[in-house]
C-alpha cells in the first residue's frame, strides 16, 4: 500500500506537496481503515483519495509525477545509453525552478515490510537518492539499504560486495535501476512495487480512441474466467450478456499475434434470440468500464495500488460510486488494493461516501503554482470542516477553494 508520496518541482507543483495515505483520528466511515500491526508498529492507511479541482489546476500532474518517478525507476539503467538527458518536467514559470533539482519520495508496504525511497535530480544528473527499510522493533526507526551523494554511496552489508561495480555507473542512472537485475529481496520488493503501481490517464484522447481495443484477457483465456468477466458486465446494467471472440483467418497484428474480432452479445427484443454488435459500436462509457475491469481486478488481486486520471469521465455517477465501494467493501478487497483517482464527479462528494481524509483538492494560483490539500486539514474561519457538512455544496460555493475563477465572456455574433 502507498503510504505517502511526496514531489518538489515537478510540472505545475514549484514547492513540495505530499499525498498522504495515512488514515487520521476523525471517527467516520471506521470500516474504510486499514490496520497493519507489525512489532512495536501500527500503520492505518487509507484505500481510497479521490482528487478534485478545476480544470488545469494540476489534478493530473499529482498523479503524472508518480508515473514519472516508476519511469526513472524503470527505464533508467536500460535506457542510459540511450539518453543524453533525463526526461523531466520542472516549474516553467521562474527560472530558480527550471535550473533547480525535482525531488519525488514514496513510503510503502510490500510483502509485509516498510520502506522509504527517493532521489532528487535535473536533467544531467542525480544529485542524491536513498532507500531505507522499517524496523518493526522501534517505533519511527529505519534502517539503511543505501544512501547516494553524486556518485559516491553508503551501502548496507548485503550490498557492499557490489560496490566495485558501482565505479562505473552513469551519473544518470537510479541505483534502484541498476541494482534491480541482482536477485536481493528489499531491491526486488521496491523494484516490484514500482511495476505493479498502475496509472492509468483516461484523460488521453489516444487511449479513447483505442478503448474499444483495449481487451481485458479474459475474453481469450480459461471459461472460469470469461464467465468471471460477463458477470460483471451484468452487474454494471449495460445490456451485454456476452463477449464473442473470433480469430480472424490469416491475420497477424505488427508482433505477429493473431488478430481478433470482438462482439458483444445482446438479446432481441421481439426474438429473445442473441445480436451481435461489434465491440467498437458500443458507448465510450461502456467501453470504459470495459477497460477498467482488468486494472481493478489486478489490483484487488496483488493488493496493488491503482491510480486513475478523470476516472468518471463518461461514466454515470452511480457507477463511479460502484468503482469506489469495490475497494470499501472489505469481502471483495481482502488484499486492501487501493484506489487514488482524479475527478470532478460532485454527485460523489458526499459525507455518505468518504471520510473527510479521503478527499483531496488541488488549487492553482495566480502565478502558476499548484498546492494539494485534503479536506481534513482546510480550515473554514479558523475551524475544521465539520464531518456532518455538505460537501459537494460547499465545494460548489467555492469554500474549499479548487474550483474555476470564472469571468464574463461576451462573444460577438454575425
Amino acid at each position: 500500500m502507498l503510504m505517502q508520496f511526496n514531489c518538489k518541482n515537478f510540472k505545475s507543483y514549484k514547492d513540495e506537496f505530499s499525498l498522504d495515505m495515512s488514515a487520521t483520528s476523525i471517527t467516520e466511515h471506521s470500516d474504510h481503515v486499514v490496520l497493519l500491526n507489525k512489532g512495536a508498529v501500527t500503520e492505518k492507511l487509507l484505500k481510497v483519495a479521490a482528487i478534485y479541482g478545476a480544470n488545469a489546476s494540476g489534478k493530473s500532474n499529482v498523479l503524472e509525477a508518480l508515473e514519472h518517478m516508476k519511469f526513472l525507476v524503470k527505464t533508467s539503467f536500460t535506457d542510459a545509453s540511450k539518453r543524453k538527458v533525463i526526461p523531466l518536467k520542472r516549474f516553467s514559470f521562474d527560472e530558480e525552478s527550471k535550473n533547480s533539482t525535482s525531488i519525488f519520495e514514496v513510503y510503502f508496504t510490500y510483502k509485509e515490510e516498510q520502506y522509504q525511497y527517493g532521489f532528487s535530480l535535473d536533467s544531467n544528473k542525480i544529485y542524491e537518492e536513498w532507500l531505507y527499510k522499517r524496523d518493526f522493533r522501534m517505533k519511527e526507526k529505519y534502517t539503511l539499504i543505501f544512501e547516494r551523494e553524486f556518485q559516491e554511496y553508503s551501502l548496507n552489508d548485503s550490498l557492499k560486495d557490489y560496490l566495485p561495480l558501482l565505479n562505473s555507473l552513469s551519473p544518470q542512472t537510479l541505483l534502484l535501476s541498476f541494482l534491480s537485475n541482482i536477485k536481493l529481496p528489499d531491491i526486488n520488493n521496491v523494484y516490484d512495487w514500482f511495476s505493479e503501481t498502475n496509472i492509468i490517464n483516461f484523460g488521453d484522447p489516444l487511449r479513447d480512441m483505442m478503448a474499444h481495443k483495449i481487451l481485458p484477457q479474459e475474453c481469450f483465456d480459461e471459461k472460469e474466467d470469461k464467465n468471471e468477466f460477463e458477470k460483471y458486465l451484468n452487474s454494471i446494467d449495460v445490456g451485454i450478456e456476452k463477449i464473442k471472440v473470433e480469430e480472424i483467418p490469416d491475420s497477424k497484428d505488427e508482433d505477429g499475434n493473431a488478430a481478433y474480432k470482438v462482439f458483444s452479445i445482446h438479446t432481441n427484443n421481439e426474438t429473445k434470440q442473441p445480436e451481435s454488435l461489434n465491440l467498437s459500436e458500443e458507448s465510450h462509457g461502456t467501453l470504459k468500464m470495459i477497460t477498467l475491469y482488468e486494472p481493478i481486478k489486478n489490483a484487488l488481486r496483488h493488493g496493488a495500488t491503482l491510480l486513475i486520471d478523470e476516472m468518471d469521465a463518461k461514466l454515470h455517477p452511480l457507477l463511479t460510486k460502484y468503482i469506489v465501494n469495490i475497494f470499501f467493501n472489505k469481502e471483495i478487497n481482502k488484499k486492501n488494493a487501493q484506489l487514488i483517482f482524479t475527478t470532478h464527479d460532485v454527485v460523489n462528494l458526499t459525507k455518505e461516501l468518504f471520510r473527510r481524509d479521503e478527499i483531496w483538492f488541488v488549487e492553482k494560483n495566480e502565478k502558476n503554482e499548484s498546492s494539494l490539500y485534503s479536506l481534513i486539514e482546510y480550515r473554514l474561519d479558523d475551524a475544521k470542516v465539520r464531518k456532518d457538512a455538505s460537501y459537494n455544496k460547499d465545494y460548489l460555493y467555492g469554500r474549499y477553494g479548487a474550483v474555476p475563477i470564472l469571468k464574463e465572456f461576451g462573444m460577438r455574433g454575425e
